[in-house]
């Protein structure tokens, strides 16, 4: 068991995060840690898609008041 801040052991090497955990508490996290990380990247897709559609409709919605106000000027 390690002694003081989480992820240092006794004799002052790290561990090897490769290696299976030896105890019940240390595959409870890394089951946890996976869940987190899946529900993060299954939740990122759609947000970035909607911030990305969303920036794009901002860039066209500049271009069609352009033409707009042309066709306006042109009109006597």
């Amino acid at each position: 068991m390690s002694v003081g801040r989480k992820g240092w052991s006794p004799e002052g090497k790290q561990p090897d995060l490769r290696e299976p955990p030896r105890d019940p508490t240390g595959w409870i996290s890394r089951i946890f840690g996976q869940f987190v990380t899946g529900m993060t990247v299954s939740l990122e897709a759609p947000l970035w898609f909607d911030i990305l559609t969303s920036l794009n409709s901002m860039r066209t919605t500049g271009k069609l008041r352009q033409k707009a106000e042309d066709q306006v000027a042109a009109t006597p």
